[in-house]
């Protein structure tokens, strides 16, 4: 694992700060773990400045804090160290651009069934298109039944069954 050395050579690194405090308490790795709930993957990380092991992680910068303060350190240091890393890893990994000059040009082989996929795919479509234009076009106007005059009706004397002739 890559680790990042701290730019004046007379330092010490940030993760050996973090562990002489954390042996100057007398606390073990296992024991901050059980107080913090950092996970001691992380926090041998820290220690040992192994950030690849922390990159997609979204929760570092709570874990920083968390472990810093339970050691008795400032922890805006070592999360502005930690971010510079991430900015730096960022950086190296964006991909080249690439100029639509540098693409080459040649002759792309389609697959030979492409071309009359295409084709009848075309035709498919106009046939479609040109049905449903012929649908709407020749079919007559229907009419609203609401316009339409009735004519009466004739009225019948009501009659009730129950009633003798």
């Amino acid at each position: 694992m890559r680790k990042i050395m701290n730019m004046d050579k007379g330092q010490k690194k940030f993760g050996d700060k973090l562990r002489e405090q954390r042996e100057s308490l007398g606390l073990s790795i296992q024991h901050v773990f059980e107080q913090t709930r950092v996970p001691i993957q992380y926090i041998k990380a820290f220690e040992n400045e192994e950030f690849e092991l922390l990159a997609n992680n979204p929760n570092i910068r709570a874990f920083i804090y968390s472990y810093c303060q339970f050691i008795n350190i400032d922890p805006r240091p070592y999360y502005d160290f930690y971010l510079e890393w991430l900015r730096n890893q960022r950086i190296s990994n964006e991909p080249k651009k690439i100029s639509p000059l540098d693409i080459p040009r040649g002759n792309i082989e389609l697959p030979p069934w492409l071309e009359p996929l295409i084709t009848w795919g075309i035709v498919c479509a106009v046939l479609v298109l040109s049905w449903l234009a012929y649908s709407f076009f020749t079919q007559p106007i229907r009419e609203d039944p609401s316009l339409k005059v009735n004519a009466g009706t004739v009225e019948a004397p009501v009659v009730h069954f129950n009633e003798d002739f």
